[in-house]
């Protein structure tokens, strides 16, 4: 298969030992919110067109707050104030319910659109030896992102199976960890030290259960 350089990203990121497709889509995320706070903030009509959809949604409002960029923030967030401020003094309580029900925003609409092309070239990369051997080592596909690469698998069943038997290993390993980690907060055995797998297990299958991306709210 042709190596492009999605291809090439997504075996480099299963070294981080987290959900691929995830870490390219926060990946990008990042890149896309860099060139808005760059270039975009000053485009009065995209400025307009993002106060009338009440901003962004809740997850990429704070994470782009945490990259920064007081001035940035400034000019959009009068925009949003001066919309909020006028839909409540129209007094119309069905434009005000957006605010309780955002889900979507344009970081979202990027993030989704890119989900489509990793999930497609993941699928291509498990038939190739090296890919597939890489994601054995190290990453896991999170369950929203499993759940998409098998439908994208459904008339390649040697795929599937393949991607199936590697994440059922992976999923075993983990609840043999978890066990330990049960037995060792019984009062009996509280004294034998924790391993490294141990202390960051908890935390690495709420990844798994749950994408990260900002995808599903």
């Amino acid at each position: 298969m042709a190596k492009d350089f999605i291809w090439h990203e997504l075996y480099d990121l299963m070294e981080e030992d987290r959900c691929p497709v995830c870490a390219l889509i926060e990946k990008r995320t990042q890149q896309a919110m860099d060139r808005f706070l760059f270039d975009s903030v000053n485009d009065r009509g995209l400025r307009q067109k993002m106060a009338a959809a009440h901003g962004f949604c809740n997850f990429h409002a704070h994470q782009l707050r945490e990259m920064g960029d007081p001035l940035a923030h400034a000019i959009l967030y009068t925009d949003f104030l001066e919309q909020l401020s006028a839909e409540i003094a129209a007094g119309k309580p069905k434009k005000l319910q957006a605010y309780s029900g955002r889900t979507d925003c344009l970081f979202c609409d990027n993030a989704r659109t890119g989900e489509t092309s990793y999930v497609a070239v993941m699928a291509e990369g498990l038939a190739d030896e090296a890919f597939a051997a890489k994601y054995e080592q190290g990453g896991l596909l999170c369950a929203a992102h499993t759940a998409l690469l098998l439908v994208k698998c459904r008339w390649k069943p040697a795929l599937a199976e393949k991607l199936i038997r590697i994440n059922q290993k992976k999923y075993r390993h983990m609840v043999e960890v978890l066990a330990e980690i049960k037995r060792k907060n019984d009062y009996q055995n509280q004294h034998e030290p924790w391993t490294e797998e141990e202390k960051q297990m908890w935390k690495k299958v709420v990844s798994v259960m749950n994408d990260e991306a900002g995808i599903r709210k």
